[in-house]
């Protein structure tokens, strides 16, 4: 039981990670469209889908 609640417990922190990730790669994408560049923008954004994907997964194994 308490290594259950360990392992919920580093896969809460993974999520505020990932959040944290994609808060930083959003205001990097806005500022890359503003500038017009809009290749890196993309790739930026299809990162930050990434992390949105992984950040569901590790929230259904902490559950």
């Amino acid at each position: 039981m308490e290594q259950r609640q360990v392992d919920a417990s580093l896969l809460t922190d993974v999520c505020q990670e990932l959040q944290a990730t994609n808060e930083m790669l959003g205001q990097h994408e806005r500022r890359l469209r503003r500038d017009g560049m809009r290749e890196e923008a993309d790739r930026v954004f299809w990162k930050m889908r990434s992390n949105v994907e992984l950040r569901e997964a590790v929230q259904e194994a902490a559950q």
